[in-house]
């Protein structure tokens, strides 16, 4: 991970350049959830990035189904993005009749393998 003095140099590099190809090329090195937790702390810690910072991580965020995140990331302050809240009730329904598909799965397995212990028994 990168040190806090070498995070205050990018930083500062960032807000006085071009922050958006700095601010992609600093969070190269970071992947999924990091990323975005990254660019959280980014957005919490310089002013100058809160904006980029935010904007990067809620097309994150987006790409994934951590809609507690989105939220929290949406809600932050001078976040540049409008919370959608559309996509917000979409990926939760997906998500919960994913959850209802795979609990289904799990106890026709687990019936099946409580008959499969029966028949184990009797042989």
């Amino acid at each position: 991970l990168v040190s806090s003095r070498s995070f205050r140099a990018a930083c500062s590099a960032m807000s006085s350049s071009r922050p958006s190809s700095e601010m992609e090329s600093y969070i190269a090195a970071y992947a999924g959830h990091t990323r975005l937790k990254r660019l959280q702390f980014i957005a919490q810690h310089e002013p100058t990035l809160r904006a980029e910072a935010l904007r990067i991580a809620v097309e994150q965020a987006r790409q994934g189904v951590n809609t507690a995140l989105y939220q929290e990331l949406c809600a932050t302050e001078g976040c540049p993005v409008a919370r959608d809240d559309a996509w917000v009730d979409s990926v939760e329904k997906k998500a919960s009749a994913r959850l209802d598909k795979l609990e289904s799965d799990l106890a026709s397995h687990k019936t099946s393998l409580v008959k499969e212990s029966i028949r184990m028994g009797h042989s």
